[in-house]
C-alpha cells in the first residue's frame, strides 16, 4: 500500500494539484484492499482518507489499514465540502476512465481546478499479493478449462456450455466470472466476440472458449480452441498451427521494456506471412488486473514498455468468415529477462 500511495503523491507532486480522489470501485479497492460499492478515497500530500457511508462505515473501521488510511464518515454532499475546505483542497485528480458526467459535475461544484488521470495507468505494475490473486485466478480458470474440454458432447448448445463454465467456477473457488464467457462453434468461431446461442455443436467443429474468473478481485482470463472429435475442416487446421507459432512467438519475445507495439508485431508478423494475413483483426493482448482489460496493451498502436511484474495476455486469433475460427491465449507475468506464462497448465498442443 505504501508503495501505491506515494506513487499518487508523485502525480502531485509533479503537477502541483492539492488531491488525487478515487471514487470508481477498481481505484479504492486497488488501494484499500476493501471492497465496497460507495465511496471516495481522498489522497493528498499529508494523508489519505476513506469517505464511507453508513452501509460500510463500520466494516471499514474494522477492515481498512487505519494506520495509513483514515476512514470518515461520509453524510452528504457537505461531508466533502467541509473537509476540502479545512485541508486547503482546491484542485483533483479525478480517474478519466470512470468518471461519469454526473460525478464530474459533483466535484466541479466544490473544486476549482480538475485534471484527468489515468487510473489503469496507476495499476500497471503488480505487487506481490496481487501477482498471487492473479495467479490463482489464473490457476482456477486452468482447471475450469480442463474440465469443459472433458465435458463438451456434440448435441450441446453453445448456451448449454456457457452455463456449465459460469457454474463450476464457482464450485471450484471462483468469486465469478471476469467477463461473460464466449462459446463459439463451427461457423461462429470467426466472430472473436461471439454470444453464446442455441446452435447445437456438432462432431468435427472446432470450438473456441474464451473465459475468466475473479479470484479476491483480480480477474483471470485464457481462451483455447480445441476440436469436438476428429476435426473436419482443413483450412482451420492449418489456421490453428499458424495461431499457436504466433501465440509461442509472442511469449518467447516478452519482457520487461519492449513496447507493446513492437510485441504485437512479433506476433502479427507469423499471421502476415501465411494465407491468413487478413483474418487476424484485433490487437495482439491486454493487460490483466482488477478489471479484466487494463493498461499495457499489446497492440499496434501502445508505444510505451512494459515493466517488470506488469501482466498481459498473448491471444492472436484467426478468424475466417462462414468457415469459423482460432485463438489461442495466456497470460503473462512480465520479467527483466522474459516471462512467466500462468497460464501454462492447460495444453495448447494439438490433440487430433
Amino acid at each position: 500500500m505504501k508503495r501505491k500511495i506515494e506513487l499518487i503523491k508523485s502525480y502531485l507532486k509533479k503537477d502541483k494539484i492539492n488531491s488525487c480522489i478515487l471514487s470508481s470501485q477498481q481505484g479504492r479497492y486497488w488501494l484499500s484492499n476493501f471492497q465496497s460499492s460507495f465511496g471516495f478515497i481522498v489522497i493528498t500530500k499529508k494523508e489519505v482518507t476513506y469517505f464511507l457511508d453508513g452501509r460500510y462505515y463500520q466494516k471499514g473501521l474494522k477492515e481498512i489499514d487505519t494506520t495509513k488510511i483514515n476512514v470518515k464518515l461520509y453524510e452528504s454532499r457537505e461531508t466533502l465540502a467541509d473537509y476540502f475546505y479545512s485541508n486547503s483542497i482546491t484542485s483533483a485528480f479525478l480517474e478519466e476512465e470512470y468518471t461519469s458526467l454526473a460525478e464530474l459535475s459533483f466535484f466541479q461544484d466544490l473544486l476549482d481546478d480538475i485534471k484527468p488521470i489515468k487510473g489503469k495507468e496507476l495499476r500497471i505494475i503488480k505487487n506481490k499479493n496481487e501477482i498471487d490473486n492473479l495467479r490463482h485466478a489464473a490457476n482456477k480458470i486452468c482447471e475450469v478449462m480442463e474440465w469443459i474440454k472433458k465435458e463438451i458432447k456434440p448435441g450441446m448448445t453453445e448456451k448449454e456450455v456457457s452455463n456449465l463454465l459460469s457454474c463450476r467456477i464457482i464450485e471450484t473457488g471462483g468469486e465469478c466470472n471476469s467477463f461473460d464467457p464466449i462459446v463459439a462453434s463451427g461457423p461462429n468461431g470467426a466472430y472473436p466476440h461471439h454470444s453464446p446461442t442455441d446452435r447445437l455443436i456438432r462432431d468435427g467443429d472446432f470450438v473456441t472458449i474464451d473465459m475468466g474468473c475473479k479470484y479476491k478481485g483480480y480477474c483471470s482470463d485464457l481462451t483455447r480452441t480445441f476440436a469436438i472429435g476428429k476435426p473436419n475442416c482443413i483450412e482451420l487446421i492449418k489456421a490453428y498451427d499458424v495461431v499457436l507459432k504466433s501465440n509461442k512467438t509472442g511469449i518467447k519475445k516478452a519482457k520487461a521494456g519492449i513496447t507493446g507495439q513492437k510485441l504485437d508485431k512479433y506476433c502479427r508478423d507469423i499471421i502476415s506471412a501465411t494465407e491468413f494475413k487478413d483474418y487476424f483483426v484485433h490487437s495482439t493482448g491486454h493487460g490483466v488486473g482488477i478489471d479484466v482489460h487494463e493498461l499495457p496493451i499489446v497492440s499496434q498502436n501502445y508505444k510505451d514498455t512494459f515493466p517488470a511484474n506488469s501482466i498481459v495476455t498473448i491471444e492472436p486469433g484467426i478468424y475466417i468468415p462462414n468457415i469459423g475460427g482460432i485463438r489461442i491465449e495466456d497470460m503473462i507475468l512480465i520479467t527483466d529477462d522474459g516471462c512467466e506464462v500462468l497460464t501454462d497448465s492447460i495444453t495448447k498442443k494439438r490433440e487430433w
